[in-house]
């Protein structure tokens, strides 16, 4: 998802891989970057900021927003939240990109920044304020009597830590449970545990994982679970990953998922 070519759609046929076929297309698509490739295309991270929303829209779990900041205009991308135009908004320190071409919008972007985490701030920008640290994203309230687990990381486009958790693992969901309960449960922190059957990294910024447990059935598409991770496994691992339980996501060019956990961390023993 870096420069000015059309490496978006190169990353959508390369997604066929993790479950449906790509498109028939007269001219090869261009391939993407190596991972070493894309870093060293990207600037240096930015510094956290702050501004007022121009303009936003959201489109496949990203929210993009224009902004007006204290020394300019300028776009951010991030998780997908909740912003309305006129609402003075914060961000986490991200990676600044040149020449990005977003397919789905089919705009292309001079400058965009891809944050971890947007919030919406109580007061407008003020400016003569703006040599203290914006406010950020507060932590989750801990639910009393819970287990104390390390939250899901966020994965970012083109900086992907990896992803790993410890600590209790919670409560264990089949493969086919988590399909099955998926529309109670959406947007809801999930664990599963299973084998890795297929493995595609660095596509769409995120790597691909399809973990099956024996669950299911494979007529009714029940037995294999689709999972976004920043974690780095290799096919026939046997892993515990916890997520956040989506439904109905739209990658763009046809490419949708019923039930996707997305952002999964892999549980370090």
């Amino acid at each position: 998802m870096l420069g000015r070519t059309d490496l978006r759609l190169a990353a959508l046929l390369s997604l066929a891989a993790c479950g449906g076929s790509a498109p028939e297309t007269t001219t090869a698509p261009p391939a993407a970057p190596d991972a070493a490739a894309a870093h060293a295309a990207m600037a240096a991270p930015r510094q956290a900021g702050m501004g007022k929303v121009v303009e936003t829209m959201n489109v496949a779990s990203y929210t993009y927003a224009q902004v007006d900041t204290c020394s300019g205009p300028g776009w951010i991308a991030g998780p997908e939240t909740t912003v309305t135009v006129g609402q003075t908004i914060s961000w986490t320190p991200g990676q600044d990109m040149a020449g990005f071409h977003s397919n789905s919008l089919d705009r292309t972007f001079e400058h965009i920044e891809f944050t971890s985490a947007i919030a919406v701030e109580p007061n407008d920008l003020d400016c003569s304020k703006m040599g203290q640290a914006p406010a950020t994203p507060p932590m989750p309230a801990a639910t009393p009597g819970a287990p104390m687990t390390p939250p899901v990381p966020p994965v970012v486009p083109g900086q992907a830590p990896e992803a790993t958790y410890t600590g209790p693992v919670g409560d264990v969901m089949k493969v086919a449970d988590v399909i099955a309960e998926a529309p109670a449960k959406a947007g809801q922190a999930v664990v599963v545990h299973g084998k890795v059957v297929k493995f595609s990294p660095a596509i769409l910024g995120v790597n691909w994982i399809h973990l099956q447990d024996g669950s299911g059935k494979a007529e009714d598409k029940t037995n294999d679970l689709t999972l976004t991770s920043s974690a780095t496994v290799a096919v026939g691992d046997e892993v515990t990953l916890r997520g956040t339980l989506g439904v109905n996501k739209d990658f763009g060019a046809g490419y949708t998922y019923a039930v996707i956990v997305e952002n999964a961390a892999l549980h370090a023993e």
